[in-house]
């Protein structure tokens, strides 16, 4: 409004509509697009990263609980040899000294029973709190510690990098950050702005159309700045890139070293270590009713077993972790790591 006298007061009505030019539209759209893109990666990372942290702990709390029964089975060991030892004590075959080490031995193997139920305890209350409980309401977990599957060579599993979670999404980000660089860009073009309205002049009685076209002159080109900005962000992703891919490589290249490694000692516990250990232990408790052999012979025997049970507890658990982690790297569990071919390894 003109002149706010009556009579002679000019009235405009008028709609502008600002026309972007060079593109804005379509690269807003890509960076608001690749941006959607990075936050459904990151949702899927941290689900992985979850999935395998409670895997990992359901393994540790279900390794506790059998080394609670490994410890319940030695200390019953234990017990039967003290009751054997009190027996020929008893028959005047052996010293008084025999029963007192027989006594100690059961003593410690109640003592390892204690350390591996507080073990138990601490896996159970590391479970529950990822599965967000403040406390533990279970005192223990059904189910048993899986096969050890045969992984795929490396030479294949170096193919899959490209997918995996980390240099995807450093993929993503340089993707984002090109399209920032073509946004700044396309910003450097004036948009055009069209209008249109009615004019009422109250002096001359008439009323008349009225129609307008503007565009910005960019004298000192403001987002020069920003474009410089923009690029350098865009090389720093690409460098972030391949280091990202780099950096997976490597952790991949480790977890399968630790995977092979662990695999191949369970697999030598299992087949060759125990089953000398155990046939060992049996002869000697044996013998040792007979009188052939010390209890220094039954307790050497009998200590040996039990540690290498806990070896084979430990590999085994080392090797589904090792697993697990591969699986994180490289995508979850419904990734193709897997050759297909499972090795059993029977308690």
């Amino acid at each position: 409004m003109e002149d706010l006298r009556a009579g002679k007061r000019t009235t405009t009505l008028q709609l502008a509509e600002k026309l972007e030019l060079g593109g804005k539209r379509q690269a807003r759209s890509r960076v608001a697009a690749s941006g959607v893109d990075l936050a459904l990666l990151d949702q899927q990372a941290k689900r992985q990263a979850l999935q395998a942290a409670v895997s990992d702990a359901f393994y540790q709390a279900l390794t506790a609980q059998e080394r609670v029964s490994l410890c319940q089975a030695a200390l019953t060991l234990a017990q039967k040899v003290k009751h054997i030892a009190s027996q020929r004590l008893a028959a005047g075959k052996v010293a008084p000294i025999e029963e007192s080490k027989a006594t100690v031995a059961e003593a410690t193997a109640r003592l390892e029973l204690t350390q591996a139920l507080s073990e138990q305890r601490v896996a159970l209350s590391q479970l529950a709190s990822l599965m967000g409980q403040s406390q533990v309401d279970f005192s223990g977990v059904d189910g048993q510690l899986p096969l050890l599957p045969a992984a795929l060579p490396w030479s294949q599993l170096a193919h899959t990098l490209q997918d995996a979670p980390e240099p995807q999404r450093a993929t993503r980000e340089l993707e984002r950050r090109q399209a920032e660089v073509e946004l700044q860009r396309a910003l450097r073009t004036p948009d055009i702005t069209l209008s249109a309205g009615v004019k009422r002049d109250e002096l001359a009685g008439e009323t008349m159309a009225v129609a307008g076209f503007s565009i910005p002159i960019p004298l000192f080109q403001p987002s020069q700045g920003n474009l410089r900005e923009a690029l350098h962000r865009a090389d720093k992703a690409q460098a972030e890139q391949q280091a990202s891919l780099l950096r997976t490589r490597s952790q991949l290249a480790q977890a399968l070293e630790r995977y092979h490694s662990t695999r191949e000692e369970a697999e030598n516990l299992q087949q060759i270590v125990l089953p000398a250990a155990s046939n060992a232990h049996d002869l000697a408790l044996r013998g040792y009713e007979l009188g052939k052999y010390s209890l220094l012979d039954v307790q050497d025997a009998q200590r040996s077993l039990l540690q290498v049970r806990n070896q084979y507890l430990r590999a085994r658990l080392e090797a589904l972790r090792s697993a697990t982690e591969i699986e994180r790297i490289v995508g979850g569990p419904n990734s193709a790591w897997l050759a297909g071919k499972s090795l059993p390894f029977p308690e």
